[in-house]
Order: C-alpha cells, then sequence, then structure tokens
C-alpha cells in the first residue's frame, strides 16, 4: 500500500509556495485598502467637523446685526 501513495505524491505539483505568495500579495493589497479607507474616513470626519465649526460661527455674526 505504501509504494503506491509515493508516485502520486510525485506527480502532483506543489502549488503551496505560489499560494502562499498569492495569500501575501493579497493581504498586502487588502491592508492598503484599508489604509485609504481609514485615511478617507479621517478627511470625511475632518470635513464634517469643519463644516460643524462653520455652522457654529455665523450665529455670533447675525447676533452682531441685530445689535448695530
Amino acid at each position: 500500500g505504501e509504494a503506491q501513495h509515493e508516485p502520486q505524491d510525485e506527480c502532483e505539483p506543489e502549488p503551496e509556495p505560489k499560494a502562499q505568495h498569492m495569500d501575501e500579495e493579497v493581504e498586502h493589497e487588502l491592508e492598503v485598502e484599508r489604509e485609504l479607507e481609514y485615511e478617507l474616513e479621517l478627511e470625511h470626519v475632518k470635513d464634517a467637523m469643519e463644516v460643524e465649526d462653520e455652522e457654529e460661527q455665523p450665529p455670533p455674526a447675525k447676533a452682531r446685526k441685530r445689535n448695530p
């Protein structure tokens, strides 16, 4: 029985090294994507905060107009 298993192993190609390399590349791409998404989120949060600041600033100007 053992003698039959050996030839099969020899015939099969070894995809493991390539597969590992592919996984590493995919993982790297995912990491880059995550970083980009994170940066976009940060920018979006910054924009939202700036908009909030802009919305908060006008009231004093209106108050000045009311009291000449």
